[in-house]
């Protein structure tokens, strides 16, 4: 019987591409040493801090072919996701998660505040490699937190991480029939992440948050660079909130009315992604194998990515993915 590693939980306060990025390492872990692989916790749970009231709940699962082959843990995140005032106070599934660490306290591995790397990938830290040899004493071994990292693993095992990370069909097709249209009338197709949210105010203190305006300038300034045809270029803009068309000015914009999901899959079916300095934009970069250049206060490094084809690990993302 195969070992299993199992992500407990996650800690980002429901992110996906934190998510994403955490779990994809695992998984390309896993399949470096023939282990099971499984998330518990591969779901969004957000929260209104001031009100108590929640906005958002997700079972990644539904959106994703990820098998999830517990039953009971199937039922319990059934019962937990539920907007229910009683059962959002109950929290079925972090009592589970709180009886897993008292009953199974050893057979728990943390990751810490900086990247705790897993093999392929190269790790010089002793205690965490102390830590993975607990592995060899137990048939089922629990991650949790958000850094468990696997560059060379992701790297390796890209192919088998696209397929296993594939969207369900019906998103596959929805992207792939508006890809197709866009196809059709422009040559160059570019992905814009502008992520709004928490980057207009808290995240770093707004320094990440760039408004209609300024991603205009930014957009503009690419197909100078690049020398791209304005009229066989087309920028689809994915956010988490509304955002105002009329501000692009004199370049061809559309913006994409999807989830988070939707909208992850649909920057990385495009040529090339521009966007906000954030895990969501890197990782529809690496999982579309195209590139990603990142919004910045200052004056963008265009000859940074002029020849740059695929996808990368970009010095100027400032947030944690690799």
């Amino acid at each position: 019987m195969k070992k299993k590693i199992i992500i407990l939980e996650h800690n980002t306060g429901g992110r996906l591409a934190n998510q994403l990025w955490n779990f994809a390492s695992i998984y390309a872990y896993c399949l470096e040493k023939n282990y099971e692989c499984q998330n518990f916790s591969f779901f969004e749970e957000k929260q209104h801090k001031k009100d108590k009231t929640y906005f958002t709940f997700s079972n990644y699962n539904k959106n994703f072919d990820i098998p999830l082959k517990n039953i009971f843990i199937k039922i319990l995140l059934i019962l937990h996701l539920q907007d229910n005032k009683l059962i959002r106070r109950i929290s079925p599934y972090y009592r589970y998660v709180k009886i897993i660490k008292k009953l199974h306290r050893k057979q728990i591995i943390y990751s810490c505040n900086t990247p705790f790397y897993l093999p392929p990938s190269k790790n010089t830290n002793q205690e965490e490699i102390s830590k993975l040899k607990i592995i060899k004493k137990y048939k089922k071994i629990f991650l949790c937190n958000w850094l468990f990292r696997n560059p060379q693993g992701l790297s390796k095992y890209h192919k088998k991480i696209i397929d296993y990370f594939k969207p369900q069909k019906k998103i596959q097709n929805k992207n792939k029939k508006l890809i197709n249209n866009l196809k059709s009338n422009y040559k160059h197709i570019v992905g814009v992440h502008i992520r709004q949210g928490d980057y207009k105010k808290k995240f770093k203190e707004g320094k990440l948050y760039f408004n209609e305006k300024e991603v205009n300038i930014i957009l503009n300034e690419y197909l100078e660079k690049f020398k791209k045809n304005i009229d066989k270029t087309c920028f689809v803009i994915c956010s988490d909130e509304n955002v105002e068309l009329n501000h692009f000015t004199g370049i061809n914009v559309i913006k994409n009315n999807g989830n988070a999901i939707e909208d992850l899959f649909l920057l990385s079916a495009t040529d090339v992604i521009i966007g906000s300095d954030s895990t969501f934009g890197a990782f529809a970069s690496y999982y579309g194998n195209i590139p990603f250049i990142v919004f910045q206060r200052n004056k963008i490094d265009w000859k940074y990515y002029i020849n740059r084809k695929l996808y990368f690990e970009n010095k100027y993302l400032t947030t944690v993915h690799y």
